[in-house]
């Protein structure tokens, strides 16, 4: 049987991925947090990368630990792109003395929840803990999904607020003829720093320029409202599943 190794809260978008997992292999498959269960099973990481010691006779792992690792723990995300001279945020227990800054109370929180915007070093003087960074000034966000290393679709994200969380945008589909720079730029110095079989990257234009920021990555991307998008994905994990089975 084949599973899919998940986090509670990230169910509700593990189910239509299973079920249409599920109608197009033909097969039940099981969602569990638990990792005991899936250890002499094949499986597929959504967002859980939690330790598994697995019976390598029946070895299926699509999305690897580490993948899901980097995808989750920003401060480690945050290095890597660093360390290889990719715009990215970088993460201080204290603010520097360029305002505005964001101050972030979690580094493991999604959807923008925990982030706010501190405009003045006196302002900063009243917050404990959490983590600073510098607010960079972005003029176009996107959400660009990644399949097997490759970009594949790019929405881009519209919304009010200078700090786009999920609740307060809207995710419009763009050409992908608009954003070839963009997908080379990813496909050569990003994707291949992630080993992952999926992901989802959060990315910005600085400024008025086409020069890319990369907020983040993201292992288990909401799918569940979009049907055509996720049809991509479980295609795509199809065709893996049946390579590996």
């Amino acid at each position: 049987m084949l599973k899919i190794l998940s986090l509670g809260f990230l169910f509700p978008t593990a189910r239509p991925v299973r079920d249409d997992l599920e109608k197009a292999l033909e097969m039940k498959i099981l969602i569990t947090k638990n990792p005991e269960m899936v250890s002499n099973h094949p499986f597929l990481r959504f967002g859980n990368a939690t330790y598994v010691n697995i019976n390598r006779g029946k070895d299926l792992e699509l999305n690897s630990q580490r993948g899901i690792v980097i995808c989750a723990r920003k401060k480690v995300f945050s290095e890597i792109m660093k360390n290889n001279g990719i715009p990215s945020p970088e993460f201080s227990r204290y603010p520097s003395n360029t305002f505005p800054q964001i101050h972030r109370s979690l580094l493991s929180s999604y959807h923008g929840k925990g982030m706010t915007i501190v405009n003045t070093k006196e302002d900063a003087n009243r917050v404990y803990g959490g983590w600073w960074t510098d607010l960079v000034k972005i003029s176009r966000e996107f959400r660009v999904h990644v399949l097997g290393g490759k970009c594949v679709k790019i929405f881009e994200k519209k919304g009010d607020a200078i700090i786009k969380r999920a609740e307060n945008s809207k995710f419009s589909k763009r050409d992908p003829k608009y954003f070839e720079d963009v997908y080379e730029y990813l496909n050569k110095k990003v994707n291949p720093l992630i080993p992952a079989d999926y992901f989802a990257l959060d990315i910005g234009f600085i400024g008025n320029t086409r020069n890319i920021f990369v907020f983040e990555a993201n292992s288990a991307p909401g799918l569940a409202s979009n049907s055509l998008t996720r049809k991509m994905y479980v295609d795509f994990l199809v065709e893996r599943i049946k390579e590996r089975l």
